[in-house]
């Protein structure tokens, strides 16, 4: 928390997430949701970066809209670029099938 840099996202609620606590020794982060549900996460020094999955364009760990958008708003760029899911050098329909066949929808 000392830098604010993001290190992991967790991404395991339907909805929104309302409250967060975590327990006296830090170990434990409670977090609860509009959902109506509550989660507990064990927090080590060594948790394992997330995998990153190639239809996750803004890189945030859930494959919504915004990456859908944004892969929209990029068609026909060509060459090396984010929004070219299947890396063939063109942002085209196969890219915007494959976000939106991954889309995290509840």
């Amino acid at each position: 928390m000392e830098t604010g840099r993001t290190l992991h996202t967790l991404t395991r609620h339907t909805d929104g997430v309302n409250s967060v606590a975590f327990s006296p020794d830090g170990g434990t982060l409670a977090t609860g949701s509009w959902d109506s549900t509550v989660l507990l996460w064990q927090l080590t020094d060594a948790m394992p970066e997330p995998e990153k999955r190639p239809e996750d364009i803004n890189g945030d760990g859930i494959i919504n809209i915004s990456d859908l958008v944004f892969v929209a708003a990029n068609f026909g760029q060509k060459g090396e670029h984010p929004a070219d899911v299947n890396k063939d050098g063109i942002v085209d329909v196969r890219d915007l099938v494959l976000v939106a066949g991954s889309l995290d929808l509840v």
